[in-house]
């Protein structure tokens, strides 16, 4: 059988292998050839869901590899997409956080616990990136903490500038600032002076949305420093918030919830 003709397709065939090769290794762990961390290995899991987590990432793979060939299948390349979606699901989690309101957050960190899910991250935004015709993009911003997660490995595969955005007092040098409204409060964001040029086309990234007050502040610095926010792709968006009513620009989340 030979690889896919596209690259993005040779992607999306390696992901499928890696599934199919976790599924089998979850439901006949007597196959299990290896203890990597390719291997996942559901916490507390019942044998029933865990032979229902091999069964669905299984499929999840057949049904990538399927896909691979046929990404100009409009239908089979959204299948492909939502088997990516649910698969990002099942490792978010939720904390309550409680500062100076009671909030209840969003953990992304489980995926950063498995390498094909932060592959799964990174081929979905990357793939949404140079087909949502946004021409050329100069830099991507990244907010603190979490938009550095992904921030300069996107940068680095799409061949522009990784630029972060501080809370104040933690850039070196000549810095711009602005306040920015949080949920609990208001807060600083830094950009470093001449960071951005003038005219430079930016992709604004962090982790989550909600009311959006943070990721404004990172578009009012952009602004400050004469580049042009293009959009704002975030990994999760708690869409009852309405964040993405205050940017500047369109909006992207990968997984979406409304409740």
């Amino acid at each position: 059988m030979s690889l896919p003709e596209t690259a993005f397709g040779k992607v999306i065939f390696g992901i499928g292998i890696l599934a199919i090769y976790n599924g089998v290794q979850t439901l006949v762990p007597s196959m299990r050839l290896t203890n990597k961390i390719y291997v996942r290995k559901p916490k507390e899991a019942t044998a029933f869901a865990a032979r229902n987590m091999g069964l669905w990432t299984f499929t999840s793979g057949l049904i990538r590899l399927y896909a691979a060939y046929n990404l100009e299948n409009a239908a089979v390349y959204q299948l492909c997409m939502w088997t990516f979606a649910l698969a990002l699901f099942a490792f978010v989690g939720e904390v309550f956080v409680h500062k100076t309101a009671p909030i209840s957050s969003t953990d992304i960190f489980g995926i950063f616990q498995d390498p094909l899910a932060v592959e799964t991250l990174l081929t979905h935004i990357l793939h949404h990136i140079t087909s949502a015709n946004l021409g050329k993009i100069d830099v991507i911003v990244g907010l603190d903490a979490r938009g550095f997660l992904l921030g300069p490995t996107i940068a680095l595969r799409l061949g522009c500038a990784f630029v972060p955005v501080r809370k104040a007092g933690k850039l070196p040098g000549a810095t711009t600032q602005v306040a920015y409204t949080k949920e609990y409060g208001t807060d600083y964001f830094e950009i470093q002076e001449g960071a951005i040029k003038p005219g430079q086309n930016v992709i604004i990234l962090d982790d989550l949305i909600a009311t959006g007050g943070s990721a404004k502040g990172a578009g009012d610095l952009v602004k400050l420093s004469g580049g042009k926010t293009v959009e704002y792709i975030f990994f999760i968006e708690l869409s009852f918030f309405k964040g993405r009513n205050v940017l500047d620009a369109p909006t992207y989340a990968v997984m979406e919830f409304d409740d």
